[in-house]
């Protein structure tokens, strides 16, 4: 599914819903998140994020670096 800037936008007011508010439950994409599942949310925001930037800015592909211990 290619994600688009609304999408991002939709899903970050969806995140300060569940933070902020007495909002329990929203439904995005017909799938169903609770106040519990924020941390769910901020994981598909990142993804959708990155294939917006992707999209806009070329095929980059965001890289996480581990700390080598040792």
């Amino acid at each position: 599914m290619a994600f688009t800037s609304a999408d991002v936008a939709a899903i970050e007011a969806a995140i300060v819903s569940l933070a902020t508010s007495g909002v329990k439950q929203v439904m995005i994409g017909g799938r169903s998140y609770t106040k519990y599942d924020i941390k769910d949310l901020m994981d598909l925001r990142d993804t959708m994020r990155a294939e917006v930037s992707s999209a806009s800015y070329g095929a980059t592909v965001p890289v996480k670096f581990n700390e080598v211990s040792g």
